[in-house]
């Protein structure tokens, strides 16, 4: 994993750090793995508006909404939160506008860049597209 994040950051570039937040029983699998991208009929998967892809943010309170499972809430507001800050190479961004059209990744990118408050969505979110362009430098918890 290590080496093929090298291999691609030298390659193309442009590498930020940025959240990724997930339910801590993704934590082993990913920590085995490396950020994997989910088949395109994963069951249970969540943030897709901008194509199968790894996602993350900027803007840590992005992640924490995946982290601490937001979207479908238990209630438990006594729960460990575990969230990765990632090296995303960007190589070169595509921003979408109002009137994109097209599928995702767009031909000739690396990688997709949404400003916040553009397109209905609040906060930044990045999204690439290949495992590779993904190295996890740290994981984060919070009680």
């Amino acid at each position: 994993m290590n080496q093929a994040f090298t291999k691609k950051a030298a390659e193309i570039g442009n590498v930020k750090l940025h959240w990724h937040g997930t339910r801590a029983s993704n934590l082993l699998s990913i920590l085995k793995q490396g950020l994997i991208i989910p088949p395109a009929n994963a069951a249970q998967c969540t943030g897709r508006m901008f194509g199968n892809g790894i996602y993350g943010s900027e803007q840590s309170t992005k992640a924490l909404n995946y982290a601490t499972n937001y979207w479908n809430t238990s209630g438990d507001n006594n729960q460990r939160v575990y969230m990765l800050l990632c090296e995303f190479a960007m190589g070169k961004e595509y921003l979408p506008t109002n009137n994109h059209q097209g599928s995702l990744p767009m031909k000739g990118y690396h990688s997709t860049y949404v400003k916040p408050g553009s397109l209905n969505v609040i906060n930044q979110e990045s999204i690439v597209y290949d495992p590779a362009q993904v190295r996890i430098k740290y994981l984060c918890e919070f009680v």
